[in-house]
Protein backbone atom coordinates (compact mmCIF):
# COMPACT_ATOMS: atom_id res chain seq x y z
CA UNK A 1 0.00 0.00 0.00
CA UNK A 2 2.83 2.49 0.25
CA UNK A 3 2.51 3.23 -3.49
CA UNK A 4 -1.25 3.83 -3.63
CA UNK A 5 -1.61 6.94 -1.47
CA UNK A 6 1.63 8.91 -1.63
CA UNK A 7 -0.13 12.28 -1.68
CA UNK A 8 -2.31 11.41 1.30
CA UNK A 9 0.67 10.28 3.35
CA UNK A 10 2.64 13.39 2.39
CA UNK A 11 -0.31 15.63 3.25
CA UNK A 12 -0.81 13.90 6.59
CA UNK A 13 2.85 14.30 7.52
CA UNK A 14 2.75 17.97 6.49
CA UNK A 15 -0.36 18.57 8.61
CA UNK A 16 1.22 16.91 11.67
CA UNK A 17 4.42 18.92 11.23
CA UNK A 18 2.41 22.10 10.66
CA UNK A 19 0.47 21.60 13.90
CA UNK A 20 3.67 20.98 15.78
CA UNK A 21 5.30 24.12 14.37
CA UNK A 22 2.30 26.46 14.54
CA UNK A 23 0.82 25.07 17.74
CA UNK A 24 -2.51 23.36 18.29
CA UNK A 25 -4.50 26.58 18.43
CA UNK A 26 -6.41 27.44 15.25
CA UNK A 27 -5.75 30.80 13.64
CA UNK A 28 -7.91 33.54 15.13
CA UNK A 29 -8.58 31.71 18.40
CA UNK A 30 -8.11 33.70 21.57
CA UNK A 31 -5.99 32.39 24.40
CA UNK A 32 -7.96 30.76 27.22
CA UNK A 33 -7.10 33.54 29.68
CA UNK A 34 -8.52 36.19 27.34
CA UNK A 35 -11.75 34.22 26.94
CA UNK A 36 -12.03 33.79 30.71
CA UNK A 37 -11.52 37.52 31.26
CA UNK A 38 -14.10 38.31 28.60
CA UNK A 39 -16.70 36.03 30.21
CA UNK A 40 -16.05 37.53 33.65
CA UNK A 41 -16.38 41.04 32.24
CA UNK A 42 -19.71 40.18 30.60
CA UNK A 43 -21.03 38.62 33.81
CA UNK A 44 -19.91 41.63 35.86
CA UNK A 45 -21.59 43.96 33.37
CA UNK A 46 -24.85 41.98 33.54
CA UNK A 47 -24.81 41.96 37.36
CA UNK A 48 -24.26 45.73 37.39
CA UNK A 49 -27.19 46.15 35.02
CA UNK A 50 -29.44 44.03 37.24
CA UNK A 51 -28.40 46.00 40.33
CA UNK A 52 -29.19 49.32 38.68
CA UNK A 53 -32.57 48.05 37.45
CA UNK A 54 -33.38 46.71 40.93
CA UNK A 55 -32.45 50.01 42.56
CA UNK A 56 -34.63 51.91 40.10
CA UNK A 57 -37.57 49.57 40.73
CA UNK A 58 -37.21 49.88 44.51
CA UNK A 59 -37.04 53.65 44.27
CA UNK A 60 -40.17 53.76 42.11
CA UNK A 61 -42.03 51.42 44.48
CA UNK A 62 -41.09 53.51 47.51
CA UNK A 63 -42.18 56.69 45.73
CA UNK A 64 -45.54 55.14 44.77
CA UNK A 65 -46.10 53.86 48.31
CA UNK A 66 -45.36 57.30 49.72
CA UNK A 67 -47.63 59.07 47.21
CA UNK A 68 -50.53 56.65 47.86
CA UNK A 69 -50.16 56.27 51.61
CA UNK A 70 -53.82 57.21 52.29
CA UNK A 71 -55.17 54.82 49.65
CA UNK A 72 -53.06 51.99 51.02
CA UNK A 73 -54.25 52.67 54.58
CA UNK A 74 -57.92 52.62 53.54
CA UNK A 75 -57.38 49.44 51.53
CA UNK A 76 -55.75 47.82 54.56
CA UNK A 77 -58.72 48.73 56.78
CA UNK A 78 -61.15 47.38 54.16
CA UNK A 79 -59.25 44.11 53.75
CA UNK A 80 -58.98 43.62 57.50
CA UNK A 81 -62.75 44.04 57.89
CA UNK A 82 -63.36 41.57 55.07
CA UNK A 83 -60.98 39.11 56.69
CA UNK A 84 -62.73 39.44 60.06
CA UNK A 85 -66.14 38.87 58.45
CA UNK A 86 -64.86 35.81 56.60
CA UNK A 87 -63.29 34.41 59.77
CA UNK A 88 -66.57 34.91 61.68
CA UNK A 89 -68.53 33.16 58.90
CA UNK A 90 -66.17 30.22 58.95
CA UNK A 91 -66.35 29.99 62.75
CA UNK A 92 -70.18 29.91 62.57
CA UNK A 93 -70.01 27.22 59.89
CA UNK A 94 -67.59 25.18 61.97
CA UNK A 95 -69.90 25.42 64.98
CA UNK A 96 -72.81 24.30 62.77
CA UNK A 97 -70.79 21.37 61.46
CA UNK A 98 -69.97 20.30 65.03
CA UNK A 99 -73.69 20.41 65.96
CA UNK A 100 -74.58 18.54 62.79
CA UNK A 101 -71.97 15.92 63.63
CA UNK A 102 -73.44 15.45 67.12
CA UNK A 103 -76.96 15.21 65.67
CA UNK A 104 -75.83 12.65 63.10
CA UNK A 105 -74.12 10.57 65.79
CA UNK A 106 -77.29 10.64 67.95
CA UNK A 107 -79.41 9.70 64.92
CA UNK A 108 -77.07 6.83 64.13
CA UNK A 109 -77.21 5.51 67.70
CA UNK A 110 -81.02 5.69 67.72
CA UNK A 111 -81.23 3.89 64.39
CA UNK A 112 -78.80 1.22 65.59
CA UNK A 113 -80.86 0.69 68.77
CA UNK A 114 -84.08 0.45 66.76
CA UNK A 115 -82.52 -2.00 64.35
CA UNK A 116 -81.19 -4.16 67.21
CA UNK A 117 -84.58 -4.24 69.00
CA UNK A 118 -86.57 -5.31 65.94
Amino acid sequence: MPCRLPFFRTGLIAAILGLAVLGTRPAGAQPLEAQETSVKARIDSFVSYLKSETNEALTAAARLAHENKDSLASAKVYLESQYDAWRAALSDQKAGDTTLGKDAAAFWEAWKATAASS
